[in-house]
């Protein structure tokens, strides 16, 4: 279980061991081990990179003034971030392959190849998981400030049930119709509404 907090330190550089002392007010059962944390980031410009500094920016202050929101790895601290990893397919195999690595991926991604992933103290101070309540508890306070392109921001939500990291996940359909407009925009909708849903 981490803390908003040891989400940020870890990424920052502030807390580089798996028993540092901060960790213990909330895993108390948990041996944790005398090793160095390797934090694991995307190569490639990405969503998820976007996602996962926006939610450290809204964390702690410090860390937008310094890092901000980006999508791609020269972002990072270089002293910090120092592994990299193409794709979240990457990054789950080099989580994967080697123990007390670190980073981000979906909790689907996780569960394919049984790589556990951490619950986490949203806001409200209330452990919660990545898990369809949890990131539908984000859905639905952020529904009302969605915008006309289907989009909101579920970073960090006031809820009590909400996971802070969250987000929509979006493709992009072409679609030639010719005839009758509305049934094609009709179309589109449910595919992407379809897509969310599940992708939660």
């Amino acid at each position: 279980m981490l803390t908003r907090t040891q989400i940020v330190e870890i990424y920052n550089g502030s807390i580089n061991n798996w028993n540092d002392p901060t960790f213990i007010e909330h895993n108390h059962a948990l041996v944790l081990p005398n090793a160095t944390i390797v934090p694991v980031a995307r190569y490639d410009s990405s969503g998820s990179t976007e996602i996962f500094t926006r939610s450290l920016s809204s964390f702690s202050d410090a860390w937008a003034t310094r890092y901000g929101i980006f999508s791609n790895r020269t972002g990072w601290n270089a002293s910090v971030v120092t592994l990299f990893a193409e794709r979240t397919s990457g990054v789950v195999d080099a989580i994967h392959r080697q123990p007390y690595r670190i980073g981000y991926v979906t909790p689907a991604s996780a569960d394919d190849v049984n790589i556990p992933f951490a619950s986490v103290v949203n806001k409200r101070g209330r452990v919660t998981v990545g898990d369809k309540r949890s990131v539908q508890a984000a859905m639905d306070e952020c529904l009302h400030g969605m915008s006309s392109r289907l989009t909101s921001n579920l970073v960090d939500c006031d809820g009590q049930q909400t996971y802070p990291i969250a987000a929509y996940s979006y493709f992009i359909v072409h679609t030639k119709q010719e005839g009758n407009c509305s049934v094609a925009a009709g179309v589109r909708l449910n595919i992407v509404i379809g897509r969310l849903i599940k992708s939660c």
